[in-house]
C-alpha cells in the first residue's frame, strides 16, 4: 500500500515538465529501494501525518521494491479513472482484511446498492459508525463526484466541488487502527477525506477524544450507512453495554447511529435478519421499528 501512495504521490505533486522520482533506477535494485523509502520517508508522512507515524516504513526487501516501481512506472494512476485506484486499493484491502476479528466485510455491489438508493446530495452529511475500510465513503463519495462532473461547472470548479465535499461532508469511526490506517490512506488518496475518519470505540463516547467529540455530535448527520460488527471474537465492554438499551452488538449500533442522526435523516444499516422476525427481537422491533 505504501509503494501505491508514493506512486499516486509523485504523479499528483508533480508539473509537466519535472521529472518522475517514482523509477526504476539504473537498473539498480538498492538505489531503486533507497529512492522510494526517501519518498515515503520525506515526502508521504510528512504530507499525511495523521495517516503514517514515525514507525511506519517499507519493509519488502529490494528486488521486491524494484520490480514493483518496475511493473508500476509504466502507467499513469492519476490520468486512469478512479476505479482503477478504488480496485487496486480493493485488492489490498481483501488481502489485508482477511480474518480480522472474524468480521463480515460488505460486498462492494452491496455497497453501491445502499447508496445508489440513497443518492447522497452534496451538500448533506454522512457516517459511517463502522467504516472498516471505507467502503461507504468511498461507494458516497464517487456517487457525489460522479453528479458534480453532470453539472455545468468549469473544470476547476468541479475539482473545487469533489474536494470540499470529500473533506467536509464525509465522516467514519472504526475501532481497528490498522484498518483506520487504510481508510485514511484510501480517503486520502481519492479525494482528501482523510480528516473525517476517527479511530474510536463508536459506542463508547465517554472514550472519545476532544476533536471526535467535537466533530461527532447527536443529531448531527443527514445520512448514516453501516454495517455493524458482527464477528464473534468481538467483545463490549460492561461499562459499555450499561449505556445502552439492548446489549446485542449490532443493536447497540443500532441505538447509537439513531442517536447521531439528524431528525427526518436517513439510516442505512445492515442487521440480522431474525431481528425483523424472530419471537426474542419483538421487544426490539417494538422500540425502533
Amino acid at each position: 500500500m505504501s509503494i501505491l501512495v508514493c506512486k499516486i504521490y509523485d504523479e499528483r505533486y508533480k508539473t509537466f515538465d519535472e521529472k518522475m522520482e517514482f523509477i526504476v533506477i539504473d537498473d539498480d535494485p538498492i538505489k531503486t529501494s533507497n529512492n522510494i523509502k526517501n519518498i515515503f520517508e520525506k515526502k508521504i508522512k510528512h504530507k499525511y501525518p495523521t495517516v503514517f507515524t514515525d514507525k511506519d516504513s517499507i519493509n519488502l526487501d529490494d528486488n521486491s521494491i524494484s520490480y514493483i516501481v518496475a511493473q508500476l512506472q509504466k502507467y499513469s494512476i492519476t490520468e486512469s479513472s478512479h476505479q482503477v485506484v478504488s480496485d487496486a486499493f480493493e485488492s489490498i484491502i481483501s488481502y489485508a482484511s482477511k480474518g480480522s476479528q472474524g468480521q463480515f466485510f460488505t460486498p462492494k455491489n452491496i455497497i453501491d446498492l445502499m447508496v445508489n438508493i440513497l443518492k447522497p446530495e452534496r451538500y448533506k452529511t454522512l457516517i459511517d459508525i463502522a467504516c472498516g475500510t471505507a467502503g461507504f465513503l468511498t461507494s458516497s463519495m464517487e456517487y457525489v463526484w460522479n453528479e458534480i462532473d453532470k453539472m455545468k461547472l468549469e473544470e476547476s470548479s468541479k475539482i473545487e466541488e469533489k474536494k470540499e465535499y470529500a473533506m467536509t461532508n464525509l465522516f467514519g469511526i472504526e475501532k481497528d487502527d490498522f484498518l483506520a490506517k487504510i481508510s485514511k490512506t484510501y480517503m486520502a488518496i481519492l479525494g482528501d477525506g482523510k480528516a473525517g475518519i476517527f479511530i474510536e470505540d463508536s459506542l463508547d463516547k465517554d472514550g472519545w477524544g476532544g476533536i471526535t467529540k467535537a466533530k461527532i455530535k447527536e443529531n448531527c448527520f443527514d445520512y448514516i450507512l453501516t454495517n455493524p460488527p458482527f464477528g464473534k471474537d468481538i467483545k463490549v465492554k460492561k461499562e459499555t453495554k450499561e449505556k445502552y438499551q439492548f446489549d446485542d452488538i449490532d443493536i447497540m449500533f443500532l441505538e447509537k447511529a439513531l442517536e447521531l442522526l439528524k431528525d427526518g435523516g436517513i439510516l442505512g444499516i445492515i442487521l440480522p435478519e431474525t431481528i425483523f422476525h424472530s419471537p426474542t427481537n419483538e421487544k426490539v422491533r417494538k422500540e425502533f421499528f
